[in-house]
């Protein structure tokens, strides 16, 4: 679809003439028109002004009415070779039916997966693959792709805002207590809230030789909707704890990913040395996917090794974000 298809294919949608589009533009009645006629033409291409005022107008993102274009099978194949490239997508024939398909735990695409998982979602909830889908619905289905990521950014923050205020009255307590001095501190105040009921991950975003952002990831429902008030206070510490990084200079940010059916929260911190806080974290969860079927022997040799590992690797947060700040 070239850019001018695409740019009439919103303004039809959202049931304007060209001359409305033009007149909302800026463009003068008498031409408000004929200029729009040469954008969707593609005999003329809006320039960067035009083209995000004709989104904002027609209230999609500016990425709906992009230069990307796709007019030949060729076309389509020489995207899939490079969605195979780049992002390790694979062709699988399987009944009949060929399939796209991505690895869901590859963590460079986490982005796309969720992207994808948000789509899915939303074919589902309005019902797209219905043959008795009215076409209101289909149109209102086309509207959300056209505004797809703020619309998704909107569900993001709608969530982020709900966790910052289900748990503020319970951080605003804590405040003027003690915080943390040594990472080893945080590792156990972790482990605590994973022995209280909550699913917890570690994530990393590297930005460059001895420059990463090392990150906890909780399920947001388990957070809005914990499964005792023990986790809340324990949740209530680490945001507690989140925030003083941040009044201590660190450069703290969040992310939010569909996985599957579940919503999650990545809380990152860009100090390459607290990577030994996701790194003991992720030994405590080794050791909880085998303790079950384990002995006595095997739990209290764990606990001595656990011990011993964060009186060794044991920093001072406030030097840490210090130094990761010079």
């Amino acid at each position: 679809m070239t850019l001018g298809e695409k740019i009439r294919k919103y303004r039809l949608l959202r049931n304007m003439k060209q001359k409305e589009l033009g007149e909302a533009v800026g463009f003068k009645k008498s031409t408000a028109d004929v200029r729009i006629n040469q954008y969707e033409s593609d005999k003329v291409a809006p320039k960067a002004e035009i083209r995000q005022a004709i989104a904002n107008i027609l209230d999609i993102d500016i990425s709906a009415i992009s230069d990307i274009e796709i007019t030949s099978y060729e076309d389509v194949m020489h995207v899939f070779f490079e969605l195979e490239e780049k992002l390790g997508m694979k062709v699988v024939k399987k009944n009949g039916t060929t399939s796209l398909v991505f690895d869901d735990n590859n963590k460079d695409i986490a982005t796309l997966i969720s992207y994808m998982n948000l789509w899915q979602t939303q074919r589902t909830a309005m019902s797209i693959d219905s043959e008795d889908t009215p076409d209101e619905v289909k149109r209102d289905y086309l509207l959300w792709q056209g505004k797809f990521k703020s619309n998704v950014d909107a569900y993001y923050n709608t969530k982020k805002d709900e966790i910052d205020k289900h748990y503020e009255k319970a951080v605003s307590a804590l405040s003027g207590s003690k915080h943390a001095s040594k990472t080893s501190e945080i590792t156990q105040l972790v482990r605590k809230i994973i022995e209280a009921g909550i699913s917890v991950s570690t994530n990393n975003i590297l930005f460059g030789v001895g420059d990463n952002a090392p990150g906890l990831t909780f399920t947001v429902s388990e957070l809005i909707d914990p499964p005792a008030k023990d986790v809340e206070k324990l949740f209530a510490k680490f945001l507690y704890e989140y925030k003083h990084f941040q009044a201590l200079g660190a450069e703290c940010f969040t992310d939010m990913q569909m996985t599957g059916k579940s919503l999650t929260i990545t809380y990152y911190v860009r100090v390459s040395s607290f990577s030994v806080i996701t790194s003991q974290v992720n030994t405590f969860l080794e050791y909880r996917e085998k303790e079950a079927t384990q002995g006595d022997f095997f739990k209290d040799s764990f606990e001595m090794s656990f011990k011993g590992d964060l009186e060794t690797a044991n920093n001072d947060i406030e030097d840490e974000i210090k130094n990761a700040a010079k």
